[in-house]
């Protein structure tokens, strides 16, 4: 199988590209580095939203999905590091909005990609 190419921003505000099986892995490693990012920021009560429903699914233990069952088992083990903590999903439109905020704090980025900022992620 082909690897999909994936752009996504470390914790550290560099960009960092992969090559991924698919973009659920890349969203998948995105919304570790965001969570990292959050808990290194000592960061006590997030919500973290997606409009990637499987990722959300496998995020609150609905679903488990193969693929990126690895990274999330990583996710879930340090967001234990949370008082409060939550995965929503949400609806594309709802994360355009966001994107555009993103956008409009560093408008070098990609614009396919939502920086670690908003702690929102495309899928």
């Amino acid at each position: 199988m082909a690897g999909k190419e994936g752009t996504f921003r470390s914790p550290k505000r560099a960009w960092k590209k992969v090559v991924a099986s698919s973009p659920l892995v890349v969203e998948t490693l995105d919304l570790r580095e965001v969570i990292l990012a959050r808990c290194n920021l000592n960061w006590r009560k997030v919500i973290f939203e997606s409009d990637c429903l499987s990722l959300i699914e496998a995020c609150r233990k609905d679903k488990v999905v193969a693929e990126i069952q690895g990274i999330v088992v990583d996710i879930l083990t340090v967001s234990e590091g949370f008082i409060h903590w939550g995965f929503t999903w949400v609806q594309h439109q709802s994360n355009k909005v966001a994107l555009q905020l993103s956008q409009a704090s560093t408008p070098q980025l990609p614009s396919s990609v939502l920086g670690v900022d908003t702690a929102r992620l495309a899928c």
